[in-house]
């Protein structure tokens, strides 16, 4: 076992999301990205005990932050299937055991942001549509 480094991993995008992953895109100049999911909860009163249970519900979600770079192929297309109201199949890849998760998300928030003199950095977020699939790829995208 050993730990694993942010730095180690990387987010992509398959803009054609055909079952091949031979089109992944690397987002350039990320500065971080989380993956957080949530079982939803019910207060369970009964006769006999009073708290929580499961109530069936699941959600992931993705956040991705990273400084703008013009014409990245990933970014573009993440704001494309927004645009278009699709969803966009993300990859979160650990570039050094080459295992990754990957879902398709429809995305809720795509923010810029431009402070005098600093680069303009972009945040994103978006919410899972179906399940998180898990595969070892062959190959990392390049400029990872």
């Amino acid at each position: 076992m050993s730990e694993v480094k942010g730095k180690d991993i990387i987010y992509a995008v398959d803009p054609t999301p055909d079952g091949t992953v031979t089109d992944l895109v690397r987002i350039f100049n990320q500065t971080s990205g989380s993956t957080a999911r949530e079982k939803g909860l019910m207060d369970l009163n009964t006769k006999d005990k009073n708290g929580v249970t499961y109530d069936g519900t699941d959600s992931t979600t993705v956040s991705l932050e990273g400084v703008f770079t013009e014409g990245d192929t990933a970014i573009n297309a993440i704001k494309a299937a927004m645009d278009g109201e699709e969803y966009v199949r993300i990859y979160r890849i650990n570039k050094v055991t080459k295992e990754a998760t990957y879902g398709d998300y429809a995305v809720s928030k795509f923010e810029y942001s431009e402070g005098n003199g600093e680069y303009v950095t972009y945040s994103l977020e978006g919410q899972l549509n179906g399940e998180l699939t898990e595969t070892t790829l062959t190959t990392i995208p390049a400029g990872a």
